[in-house]
């Protein structure tokens, strides 16, 4: 069992810059599917569970024979912290999701700031538009005993995996998964051609109009994020927080661009590191 801090992803270390930004130099657009971030194919699983600590949230990935003792300790860091630390698990993954990821982290500590929180406090509700494996959920509803959260993907294994990580954490009943809704993937010839049609997945789809969200994330990739505007915006309620992730740095003035002619909004350009890797846009 190995634990991961931030410091494990100093962009200065050759393991830090190859985990903070291996995923960010790739051909990004060129990968399948609106909403692809990653290969299918998983990698193997590693041998040992590791503990990865974001701020105030420790996220577990039991692995091998080690899992029950990494678990205890995992368990007794938060027991530790006095209530400031929460645990999520995620004992299935599809080759990424695992939190080790520079925007994920980027994300998680966003999760944790003080609009974030109050915006999710009293019932706050947060969609994930690209879930992977439901850990921007999780982690949310986690944080926030009395917040829900709804995640989207186009791949229906994540749904199904998400489904699997949220009833290893007892949170099922304020955590849903689904694919996008009909309308969305009508013309979506990539889904077609990987899964079939979307009336064979009828039990996993959004249901149409869904929207009201507080909180909007979406940690995916600059080409989809800048297509999938109408579609997030269509999700935020008014006065919501859209939080966008996947950009290198050359490429947050044209997302900007893109949203600034949907919405007036305040942007913050957030950094990770010294490396801008997400925006936050407010809605009006």
């Amino acid at each position: 069992m190995s634990w991961l801090d931030d410091e494990d992803l100093d962009p200065d270390s050759d393991a830090g810059r190859e985990r903070m930004m291996g995923a960010l130099h790739a051909e990004q657009d060129d990968a399948p599917g609106i909403m692809a971030a990653a290969p299918t194919a998983a990698p193997p699983a590693p041998e040992k569970s590791v503990l990865l600590r974001i701020g105030g949230l420790v996220v577990f990935l039991p692995r091998g024979d080690d899992a029950g003792d990494a678990e205890a300790e995992a368990l007794r860091d938060v027991s530790a912290s006095g209530g400031s630390c929460v645990l999520v698990r995620l004992p299935q993954l599809l080759g990424w999701g695992a939190g080790d990821h520079a925007t994920t982290r980027l994300m998680c500590h966003w999760l944790q700031t003080r609009p974030v929180m109050q915006a999710l406090e009293l019932g706050g509700r947060l969609c994930d538009f690209g879930c992977g494996s439901g850990v921007l959920s999780l982690a949310a509803t986690a944080l926030v005993p009395s917040a829900t959260a709804c995640g989207v993907d186009i791949e229906p294994n994540s749904v199904r995996c998400s489904r699997v990580n949220a009833h290893a954490n007892g949170l099922e009943s304020r955590c849903t998964f689904h694919l996008p809704p009909a309308s969305f993937l009508e013309h979506d010839l990539d889904f077609f051609a990987r899964f079939g049609h979307h009336r064979d997945h009828a039990a996993e789809l959004l249901p149409e109009g869904a929207g009201g969200f507080h909180v909007v994330v979406a940690n995916i990739l600059p080409g989809p994020l800048a297509r999938l505007a109408p579609t997030l915006l269509h999700l935020l309620a008014p006065g919501g927080l859209l939080a966008l992730a996947g950009c290198q740095s050359h490429q947050v003035q044209e997302l900007v661009d893109r949203y600034e002619h949907y919405i007036c909004i305040c942007i913050y350009i957030a950094t990770y590191l010294s490396i801008p890797l997400s925006i936050c846009i407010v809605c009006r």
